[in-house]
Order: structure tokens, then sequence, then C-alpha cells
């Protein structure tokens, strides 16, 4: 009868990992965002689960109706390993989701050939897992949040060698292996490696974000950190001695961060050109102030669509600058 029934230092690190039970294996998705469909579908709770020798094919087709999932089976190499679709599966479970089920089924029909599914392209690939450790995806992991600072190179590389010695260490190009690779990109790590072999470096990850860990750099890489932020302060003080510089940055700032939406913005520098009469000596200063108002007003009826008025900004700029070079042809 068949029937289907459902409704930082490297040790550091590592000692974290042990002392937070890390085994290597993946984390229930609970603990991830769901990167599409198929990964949600995975995790539907089937209240209870009964195959009594029904055959692989039909179980197959059972889960793809229940979850509306892409759900595609390599057939081929299902049979070179020696399973057909007439495999009889005998399975009965309750309250499991669909990715425990979907692996006690494959377990059940694989028998000694270890069968396996991936996430390739949103869809459930179901296959030897000898096919799948060849297929391999590219992803992006933005690891900053693991960091105190600026991720500094040593401490990237003692993250770089948590992760390949955790994570399935002999797949690692690095390690000897042939497929999997690692790259650090601006607080991003680029990582190709098998769906199985993701899953437990996303476990990985949110382990040490459940440990609160904080990768410390170097006493070296917090002096190189500090040069750039010296640098930064040095030049803060060469602007403040410059009130046309520090009018140029004081501009931008109330263009990002006052708050103000465009028509208020626009009525604001307005005002500001129309209450900076020439005064003297300081003629240059400040009509060379208020052709950097001018030019932050044409940039904003530019992306009002103004542009008649973001023209007008234009050759007002001509006209102040032709000012400027008269008045420094009088003084000659």
């Amino acid at each position: 009868m068949k029937r289907a029934r459902g409704n930082v230092v490297l040790t550091s690190l590592m000692l974290i990992l042990v002392l937070c039970g890390w085994s290597g294996a993946a984390e229930p998705a609970a603990s991830r965002p769901a990167e599409g469909a198929s990964e949600t579908a995975l995790e539907m709770v089937l209240p209870s689960l009964e195959f009594d020798e029904m055959d692989f094919e039909s179980a197959v087709t059972y889960f793809r109706a229940v979850s509306e999932a892409n759900i595609v089976v390599n057939w081929v190499a299902l049979g070179n390993a020696g399973i057909d679709r007439d495999t009889p599966v005998t399975i009965q479970l309750s309250d499991t989701p669909l990715r425990s089920a979907l692996r006690a089924v494959l377990q059940t029909a694989g028998g000694v050939v270890p069968l396996g599914f991936a996430v390739i392209d949103d869809a459930i690939w179901i296959s030897t897992q000898e096919d799948l450790n060849t297929r391999t995806c590219t992803k992006v992991y933005d690891i900053r949040d693991l960091f105190s600072g600026e991720p500094a190179g040593e401490a990237v590389a003692e993250l770089t060698e948590c992760i390949r010695v955790s994570v399935a260490p002999d797949t690692w190009i690095a390690n000897g292996g042939t497929q999997g690779s690692l790259r650090y990109l601006g607080g991003t790590f680029l990582v190709v490696q098998t769906y199985e072999n993701h899953r437990a470096l996303e476990s990985l990850l949110n382990k040490l974000r459940g440990a609160g860990v904080q990768i410390q750099p170097s006493p070296a890489a917090q002096v190189q950190q500090a040069e750039p932020r010296m640098i930064l302060v040095g030049n803060m003080k060469e602007l403040c001695s410059d009130p046309q510089a520090m009018g140029i940055v004081a501009l931008g700032s109330l263009r990002t961060e006052a708050g103000l939406d465009r028509a208020d913005l626009v009525a604001l520098l307005n005002g500001m050109i129309e209450n900076n009469p020439d005064s003297g000596i300081d003629m240059v200063a400040s009509r060379a102030m208020r052709n950097a108002v001018r030019m932050t007003l044409k940039d904003l009826y530019i992306e009002m669509g103004d542009t008649a008025n973001a023209t007008e900004q234009l050759k007002g700029i001509i006209r102040e600058n032709d000012e400027i070079l008269r008045h420094a042809e009088q003084k000659r």
C-alpha cells in the first residue's frame, strides 16, 4: 500500500565557538535571513508526514505540491548511483520542517549512497552528494560588524583563517582543495563554495555574532588606522582658518544634514545670496561665497527639473567672476 499524508585571534575565536557548541553543522535557517522562495519553502513545517512504501518519484512530487517550490531531480546522477524513480520510501514524521523531512527521505532512498539537495538559482536540486559537491555558487558576506573599528589586514586574516579551519577545511583552494575560495573586499567576504558549506559558513558567522565577538586590530594596525584621522584633523584646522573654505564645507552640511526639503533649502540659499552684499575689501570673498551658494542652487534646481533656474545660477556665477576679475584689474 502506498499513501502520503502531509499537513581577536584564531585561538580565541575557536574557543568561543566551542563554548557556544559549534560543531561545523549548519544552523537552522531561523537564525538566518531567507534568501528566496526555495529557502522559505524549506522552512515550512509539515504537521504530519507518512510514506508507506511510496516510490521515490511520488515522494518528490508530494513535496513539490505541498511546498509549491521548484524542485528539480538529477535522475541521471541518481540512476548512475543505482537509485531509480521506483525506489521505495517508508517514513513517518510529525511537526517537521520540509528541510529535515526531505533529508530523511533522501537518506532512506539513497541507502548507502549519500544523497542531498542544494538551492541553486532559487530551485531545490536533488542529486547525489558527490554531484552536489561539484556545484558551487558565489555569495557576499558583510563582516564589518565583527570588527572593532575598520577591518584591518591582520584582523581580517585571523577571521579568514578561522573560516578555513572551521568550515570544510579540505575544500578551500588555499588549503590544497579544489573548489572553495574566499576574498576580502571592502568590508565583505566574496566566497565561492557549495550550498552546504555556505550554510555552515553562515552558521559560523552567526555563532560569532551571537557570542558578541568584536575582533580587535593589533596595536600596529591601530596606529595605522589613526594616521588618516590625524591628517583629517590637520586639514580641518586649516579649513577653520579659511572662512571661504569653511563656508563651502558648511554649505555641503546644510544640504545633507539640515533635514530641509529642496524647496525650503532653495529659499534659504536664495536668501543667503540676497543678504550677502559686497563690503569693500571683502568684495572678492563675498562674491566667491555667493558663487559657492549659486553652485549648490544649480544642483538643486537640476534635481528638481528646473533647468531655467539652473541656467540662471550659472549665468550668475559668470557675472560674479567677471566682477572679481574686473576688481583685480583695477587694483593693479
